[in-house]
């Protein structure tokens, strides 16, 4: 996960590997799979709280050094804390997936994760100069990319269910917000 635009920071490699597993909890989505889905969005949670608290407290144990040694780990950059907040609200979401009162609060969870993720993209496009040199507050262009697409899986995978379900109606007011989107 190196650099996509020249001039931004490179994806951390545990962001890359939270990714890798987003993904896989949301393809074994089955309920015969329901452990392992479970333990690895705890794996998720787990590790995007302890960056959040990591952050916040100032801990000198990181996990890329744990991971990948501490010779590496000092060209990384560290994951930034809205990554792991995204990550902690998309994996809040799935878990929510189980229960099918609460498709309006995972969509809502989504749905905030994916406005950060388009204001983000939007900064990173059009160049403004806090998103470029502060690595530390905000995520690499690359990690916006993945979170805005990994946001739409979410939300596209359940069309029956929650916001998107207003949407695919055949009410007058989903015709016309079909139109506007």
């Amino acid at each position: 996960m190196k650099q996509l635009v020249i001039g931004t920071a490179p994806m951390n490699p545990i962001t890359a590997i939270l990714f890798i597993l987003s993904a896989v909890s949301i393809l074994f989505s089955s309920p015969s799979s329901r452990i392992f889905r479970v333990s690895i969005i705890g794996l998720i949670l787990l590790v995007s709280f302890y960056q959040i608290i990591q952050f916040r407290l100032g801990l000198p144990f990181r996990i890329d050094e744990f991971l990948f040694g501490t010779f590496f780990s000092d060209s990384i950059n560290p994951m930034a804390p809205s990554t792991a907040v995204g990550f902690a609200l998309l994996s809040l979401s799935i878990l929510l997936s189980y229960s099918k009162l609460t498709a309006l609060i995972q969509h809502t969870l989504v749905l905030v994760v994916l406005t950060t993720a388009v204001f983000l993209t939007t900064g990173y496009i059009l160049y403004v100069p806090e998103f470029h040199s502060s690595i530390y507050l905000f995520p690499a262009f690359q990690t916006c990319i993945l979170f805005l697409l990994l946001s739409l899986a979410i939300l596209l995978s359940q069309p029956e269910e929650g916001i998107i379900k207003f949407l695919i109606g055949d009410w007058e007011g989903s015709r016309i917000g079909r139109l506007l989107i």
